[in-house]
């Protein structure tokens, strides 16, 4: 009979830990521990919860039920978990930042989803293997795929080098090799040279990079909008998507923009206007139009817009392909640089995109050398000079209009012996 009775409690538990979608909660150190530990295979290593019911994370974070177990003995259906950092239990309080280390001296470490309510949180130490896909299959209450779901107000750092023996998960509604979607409206950056194999897909919030290359040059960059993989309660709306390079050199192999509602922008942001993005495979091929999701369906079909944030004419480099016709002309029309009153792109004979703004010409130059030029109210023009009119050219001011059109008193020119330029910086 106790045989019996322990079965059908131990069948009962499992049934419990699918239907939270077979989730792990870290649980620090230990039940009162501190929030930063070592994640392993060590069996002695107690830095994980299981919950048989929602864990309802409190602001002090953790499941309401603790069962401490290794990493390993968690896995309760013999695959990997997904791993939630909430804590652990109320004991720990909210400690602010912490820091989890992968330590691969007992084994590979394998996961699943990586789910973050507290931090800021960050992923240091060896390699971290994805072996198991929670959603592998799509229907009308969940889109298919590995989820890095950063919830709201909250920041996680994946430094780690990231790979997934599971491979790709082909996702139907965008006819796409996915390695993961990063999901709601957290902020999660990469700061690893990463080895995975599969497109990255922001559904939500901002996905970062902090160091040069993070993404393999093999994968796409596919700008969505909607949380709409996992629970009904991890699902939102018109998210706007974001990548931020950070000012860091990035080369993808597409750029795709999908996902419902044309009214919700799709934004890349240059960080502090350095650095270089490249687009080296075909993007012209991509539709850059809405597409229904299986939970949302799509409110507002149509073109999408992409908004280019924080280019710098001089610093920043956007390249699609080594050619002219690396973006269709409709393409390019959906581009809107925002620091550039949201002009429109163009792109040069290599493939470089650029804003496409009103030529700049000296209207005229009066008595005592006042140059004066059209300008756009709020941004920075450099004003050159040489003794020839074919260069070199050096520069002789920084000038941010603050009036159509600007002007600037050149006091050197003693001799009338220059010639003069100005460039929108």
């Amino acid at each position: 009979m106790k045989s019996v009775l322990r079965l059908s409690i131990a069948l009962a538990f499992v049934c419990l830990t699918l239907s939270v979608q077979a989730v792990a909660y870290w649980n620090c150190s230990s039940p009162t521990g501190p929030a930063t530990g070592t994640w392993n295979n060590n069996s002695t290593n107690l830095t994980w919860n299981q919950s048989g019911s929602d864990p309802g994370i409190s602001s002090t974070g953790g499941p309401v039920t603790l069962f401490p177990s290794d990493w390993l003995s968690a896995w309760s259906y013999g695959a990997p978990l997904a791993a939630a950092f909430s804590l652990g239990s109320a004991t720990n309080g909210v400690p602010g930042a912490f820091t989890i280390t992968v330590d691969n001296g007992s084994g590979q470490v394998e996961a699943a989803d990586l789910l973050v309510y507290n931090g800021p949180m960050t992923l240091t130490g060896g390699r971290l293997d994805f072996t198991t896909v929670i959603n592998p299959t799509p229907n009308s209450t969940s889109d298919e795929g590995l989820v890095f779901t950063i919830h709201p107000n909250q920041t996680a750092y994946f430094n780690v080098n990231m790979t997934n023996t599971v491979g790709p998960t082909y996702t139907e509604s965008i006819g796409r090799n996915v390695f993961a979607n990063k999901q709601l409206t957290g902020t999660l950056y990469f700061g690893a040279t990463n080895t995975f194999v599969g497109d990255v897909a922001v559904k939500s919030g901002i996905l970062a990079i902090t160091c040069d290359q993070s993404i393999p040059s093999a994968s796409s960059l596919i700008l969505l909008n909607g949380t709409d993989i996992g629970g009904a309660g991890d699902h939102l709306q018109d998210t706007p998507p974001v990548f931020n390079t950070g000012g860091h050199n990035q080369t993808f192999d597409q750029l795709v923009l999908a996902g419902p509602n044309s009214l919700i922008p799709r934004t890349i942001n240059f960080g502090n206007g350095n650095g270089s993005l490249v687009f080296a495979g075909n993007s012209s091929t991509n539709a850059w139009a809405s597409t229904a999701s299986l939970v949302f369906g799509d409110s507002n079909p149509g073109n999408l817009s992409l908004v280019i944030t924080n280019y710098q004419i001089g610093k920043s480099l956007l390249r699609f392909g080594t050619t002219s016709s690396g973006l269709t002309a409709t393409q390019l029309s959906q581009i809107k640089f925002a620091n550039y009153t949201n002009s429109p792109a163009q792109i040069d004979s290599l493939g470089y995109v650029s804003p496409k703004v009103t030529a700049i010409s000296i209207v005229s130059i009066t008595k005592g050398y006042n140059l004066i030029w059209n300008a756009i109210v709020g941004s920075t023009y450099i004003v050159q000079y040489s003794s020839n009119v074919n260069g070199p050219w050096l520069n002789l001011a920084t000038v941010t209009a603050v009036s159509n059109p600007a002007s600037y008193f050149d006091a050197e020119n003693l001799n009338n012996a220059r010639f003069y330029r100005v460039i929108l910086q």
